[in-house]
C-alpha cells in the first residue's frame, strides 16, 4: 500500500488492494505519473504476450488476439538506429509474406514497423 503525504486530506493511502473470494479489489485514489503507471500495469499483467519477444531499448512490441484468428504483433523501432527483436514462435511478415522461424532475430531498420502474424512452426 502506498501512502500519500500529509496534507489537508490527511495521510491516507493512495493505492491499495485486498484479496476478496477468488479474486482482487484495487483502488487507485491518484492520477498516476508514467512510472506508477507503468509499475501497476506490471503489477496487473506480470507476464504478457508481448514480453516473450526479446527486443532492444528502442523496440516495442505489441500483441493482439480474437478468437478464431491468428494472433498478430505489431513491431515498431522507435530509434533512429537499427534495432533488433527475437521471435518467440513462427511468424509471418504481413507485409512480405515471408514465414520466419521461432528464435529468429530481425533487424529493424530506424523507426521501421511491422506486424506480424503468429503461424503455425509448420506453416510456409
Amino acid at each position: 500500500m502506498l501512502r500519500a503525504a500529509p496534507t489537508e486530506i490527511g495521510a491516507d493511502a493512495m493505492l491499495t488492494t485486498r484479496a476478496s473470494g477468488a479474486g482482487r479489489v484495487s483502488y487507485v485514489a491518484t492520477v498516476p505519473n508514467p512510472e506508477l503507471s507503468r509499475s501497476i500495469a506490471r503489477w496487473l499483467v506480470p507476464a504478457t504476450a508481448a514480453g516473450t519477444w526479446a527486443a532492444t531499448e528502442t523496440v516495442t512490441v505489441t500483441t493482439g488476439s480474437r478468437a478464431g484468428a491468428p494472433g498478430l504483433a505489431f513491431v515498431s523501432n522507435w530509434s533512429a538506429h537499427e534495432g533488433t527483436v527475437t521471435t518467440p514462435s513462427a511468424v509471418r511478415d504481413l507485409e512480405t509474406r515471408e514465414v520466419v522461424a521461432a528464435g529468429t532475430t530481425l533487424t529493424l531498420a530506424p523507426r521501421a514497423a511491422h506486424v506480424y502474424e503468429l503461424v503455425d512452426a509448420d506453416a510456409s
